[in-house]
């Protein structure tokens, strides 16, 4: 179990052990979406003379989550889990006989890779400041199980990689209602971690390198206060 899974229990453990008996904790739900422009590189084992640039591609990632957090005053302690598995479509890279990617689809052998990236269960641990107008910045610290579905010409398979980020984002929080309801709207910057993973063939081992996973998100929230 990581370090991040660890905390999150002791999190959970003390809300269970009397937190949600008091006041100020909030619960809720949020929807938002990251915009980046990840790149991707295939590192062969023969990398100089197979070297070619990184490709990239700009992508909006859509995602829902569910959040509790405790009120202390100006601070709020909380976590944020995406209680889902966030997947890619199914990338498709054709290869030549030489076992370059083909220009032509009809230079393209039978024997092409493909592969879809799930992104499993995020969650994330933050610290909320907030003053007495509502406004607000939140910090916090997220991980996440990156798992590859593959089906390559050699067989070979990647294994999964943990992947880290950091978040920072300003916003507004406002009531409405009569039952402690309120709504949050917030704008912000997310950073992941390089991912690096090699296959399982010791002779010829093949890396893939997944870089430039951080953008600008949005998101808006509704919650409860209990």
């Amino acid at each position: 179990m990581n370090k991040i899974s660890k905390i999150l229990s002791l999190v959970l453990l003390s809300f269970s052990l009397g937190t949600l008996a008091l006041a100020d904790v909030k619960m809720g739900i949020s929807y938002g979406a990251i915009d980046m422009s990840p790149s991707a590189k295939e590192e062969k084992f023969n990398a100089a003379a197979l070297d070619h640039p990184a490709d990239s591609e700009d992508v909006i990632v859509p995602m829902g989550s569910i959040f509790i957090e405790k009120d202390f005053g100006l601070l709020s302690i909380g976590v944020d889990i995406v209680p889902y598995d966030l997947e890619s479509e199914e990338l498709n890279n054709d290869r030549n006989a030489n076992g370059r990617g083909a220009a032509d689809p009809s230079e393209a052998d039978t024997t092409n890779a493909k592969v879809k990236v799930s992104i499993e269960t995020p969650v994330m641990i933050y610290a909320l400041l907030q003053n007495d107008a509502g406004a607000f910045v939140r910090v916090g610290a997220s991980q996440a199980n990156v798992a590859t579905e593959e089906t390559t010409p050699t067989g070979s398979t990647y294994p999964n990689a943990d992947i880290y980020g950091g978040h920072v984002s300003f916003g507004v929080e406002r009531g409405f209602g009569s039952n402690d309801l309120a709504f949050r709207i917030e704008g912000g910057y997310s950073g992941y971690t390089n991912v690096t993973v090699v296959n399982d063939q010791t002779a010829r081992p093949t890396k893939i390198h997944v870089n430039d996973m951080d953008g600008f998100t949005a998101k808006v929230s509704i919650l409860k206060t209990f």
